[in-house]
């Protein structure tokens, strides 16, 4: 709300829905709700009567809202101006400034449960900020303000003529010099040195043309660019930065293509020697589990994929959960080896000693007595392949495919939305909802197929939130 952007708020927000997770379960009644899953759920800040329904216009959260659309509405520079984050950790603070006037807008939260003090930075040095919000007031020359446990205040400095500044220094934070390169990347520039920044980046075209790739006003500084050219094709970028009263400093660097994907080395600890392992990625493309060699799990990452889920369940099908989830910007780049003609790869290690065993249970009506189906090319998207439920976590159902790969999802025979499995995945498995993606399946060699999907009720989950993951393997694997 107060930060550049759009705001967003989620039906619900402001009667403190929490939900169980998923577009689906986000979407509880306002009203009257006669829906098992919606009536246990917690609120924050109120406990409504279940007979008399949720919507509350005097739930602080409603009013703090409501309050808080009012002053983005009345104040210009919270829709229009730069953001310019500060350096203080105990609490969120940044400012919204005019690059001309050298109006500023200095707004404060505090995350915490308690009260705290914290110093007051400023994009320019001012003598006094007058108080905004949540009440006025004259302006104040203290260095320090105090916040309430998780209060907001904004505190407002006029216009500005000029001010004394110190010259900045500035320099390439990445990517490094001759480093590889593909898809869309960005180069970051660092400025040290008090006052407004601009950081124009450009990309060269040829000796004498450069294209401008656009101006950035907020830390961090960056400049995006897409590796469009040959494999090992040199990519140009120099940056202009222009602080306030100096002259500009420029910085160029160059880098260089590479469109190959990069090898993975998972080495998973902890696991039982009969453990099978697969791989679903964020995306929805699913790799079916297969027996593990030597504690080691190799693939080829691809390039379009930000994540993955490793999956693990063992030959008397306890489950592992939660699911790992490797991201490629956290996990994988940072270990990058093998430049030049060699291909990138990356070793990771991964330690299951803490997860925990999900046993097979005694069989429930896991979905209310509702019957799935796997739904995709294989079938038509017909009714034909209805999951079986296993126990209490697991629903499974064999398919004979062919050689080929195929777009499906996990759904009752109406498309309900609570009962509707597809991508993109995250840490808690499959999407439920009428909008998500379908699901791609990937068969290297024609035979049947165990399509097993476990669900982990949120009394179990370590985090309280339900998941839902498929699993995908080979019937002959079960005899071995």
């Amino acid at each position: 709300m107060l930060s550049r952007g759009v705001p967003v708020l989620y039906y619900g927000d402001e009667q403190g829905f929490m939900g169980d997770g998923g577009d689906q379960d986000a979407r509880e009644d306002m009203f009257v709700t006669q829906v098992p899953s919606y009536q246990d759920n917690p609120f924050i800040g109120q406990s409504p009567d279940p007979k008399k329904g949720a919507f509350n216009p005097s739930h602080p959260l409603y009013q703090a809202i409501k309050d808080l659309i009012h002053i983005r509405t009345s104040e210009r520079l919270l829709r229009h101006g730069a953001l310019i984050p500060h350096s203080q950790t105990e609490v969120l603070s940044f400012s919204r400034v005019d690059p001309d006037t050298k109006e500023e807008l200095v707004v404060f939260l505090n995350p915490h449960p308690h009260a705290l003090t914290t110093k007051v930075e400023t994009v320019w040095p001012r003598h006094n900020l007058a108080a905004l919000f949540p009440e006025p007031s004259d302006p104040f020359k203290d260095q320090e303000i105090e916040l309430n446990p998780f209060e907001v205040k904004i505190f407002k400095g006029g216009p500005m003529k000029e001010a004394r500044l110190s010259k900045s220094s500035a320099f390439i934070v990445s990517p490094k010099p001759l480093e590889p390169v593909s898809g869309w990347f960005a180069m970051e520039v660092r400025v040290e040195g008090a006052g407004l920044h601009r950081v124009e980046f450009f990309r060269k075209k040829s000796e004498s043309d450069w294209i401008s790739l656009g101006e950035d006003l907020s830390p961090p500084y960056l400049g995006f660019t897409q590796a469009t050219g040959a494999e090992g094709e040199e990519i140009t970028l120099k940056a202009k930065i222009t602080s306030e009263g100096f002259e500009p400093i420029w910085l160029e660097r160059t880098f260089v293509t590479d469109h190959r994907s990069p090898e993975v080395w998972f080495k998973l600890k902890d696991l039982p020697q009969d453990a099978w392992v697969g791989v679903s990625y964020q995306s929805g493309k699913t790799i079916p589990l297969g027996r593990l060699n030597d504690q080691t799990l190799k693939l080829q990452w691809p390039k379009e994929e930000q994540s993955l889920l490793i999956l693990v369940e063992t030959k008397d099908q306890k489950v592992y959960y939660p699911a790992k989830v490797v991201d490629y910007e956290r996990d994988v780049r940072p270990e990058l080896k093998g430049r030049g003609k060699e291909a990138p790869f990356a070793e990771l290690n991964l330690a299951f000693s803490s997860f925990a065993l999900l046993e097979p249970s005694e069989k429930s009506s896991s979905f209310g007595g509702r019957e799935l189906f796997v739904r995709g090319d294989m079938n038509g998207w017909g009714l034909s392949d209805p999951l079986m439920e296993k126990d209490a976590f697991s629903h499974e159902a064999i398919i004979a495919l062919k050689k080929g790969t195929y777009s499906f999802k996990l759904a009752d025979k109406d498309w309900t939305s609570a009962y509707n499995f597809g991508a993109p995945l995250s840490s808690l498995g499959l999407l439920r909802s009428e909008a998500n993606k379908n699901l791609l399946l990937t068969i290297e060699e024609t035979g049947e197929y165990i399509f097993k999907l476990v669900t982990i009720p949120k009394n179990l989950a370590p985090d309280g939130k339900p998941r839902a993951h498929l699993r995908v393997r080979r019937v002959h694997q079960e005899k071995m």
